[in-house]
């Protein structure tokens, strides 16, 4: 069986450090995975192997049969990642930065435009789109990024969830639950990671 996610014995260690130390787990496709902890656990280290950012001092990490790093180029094909600190950029609409990320992933002028169709959907805001990102709250924000992350309907997606996510409002956590239940609708798994 393949799983979206396997993990053995993750090792990770930054000079004297150890910042993972045997880290296993395994992950279905379409199912959702949490990684909670408090500061220094290791998640933001764990999300960024999976996503191919950094080398794993031993042990193993496959995204749907893929090796991290020996097959790290077909792994980023198949994932997003959105780190907590991830930004936009700011003098652009809404639209604006949708279609320039989604021209990262396709150079069809179809694709690009219902890639960003489904994103503007994702995000659910509306026509606050036409508006330049730096009139968004910081909901707003995060919204647009998720909705990024997702457009190009990656086969597994990496979050580091806002610390925030916990003070959003009920709405916020609403959306942001039902996003995550129509990733894994599509056969894709959802991984997040947030502090305990």
């Amino acid at each position: 069986m393949v799983y979206a996610v396997e993990v053995d014995n993750l090792v990770k260690r930054f000079g004297e450090i150890l910042a993972l130390d045997g880290l296993t787990f395994k992950v279905d496709e379409g199912k959702i995975y949490g990684l909670i902890g408090p500061n220094g656990a290791g998640k933001t280290t764990s999300l960024r192997i999976m996503s191919t950012l950094i080398l794993p001092t031993a042990g193993s990490a496959t995204v749907f049969g893929r090796d991290v790093v020996h097959k790290a180029s077909e792994v980023r094909r198949l994932i997003s990642y959105l780190p907590e600190e991830a930004g936009a950029y700011k003098n652009l609409s809404g639209y604006e930065y949708l279609q320039f990320m989604g021209k990262f992933n396709s150079d069809d002028e179809d694709d690009l435009k219902a890639m960003v169709e489904d994103a503007a959907a994702i995000s659910g805001l509306g026509e606050r789109l036409r508006d330049r990102v730096k009139t968004y709250s910081k909901g707003m924000k995060r919204r647009l990024l998720v909705a990024r992350a997702l457009m190009h309907k990656p086969n597994c997606s990496f979050r580091r969830a806002d610390q925030r996510l916990r003070r959003f409002a009920f709405l916020s956590c609403s959306w942001h639950n039902q996003t995550v239940r129509g990733e894994t609708r599509r056969h894709c798994a959802a991984f997040q990671s947030q502090h305990a």
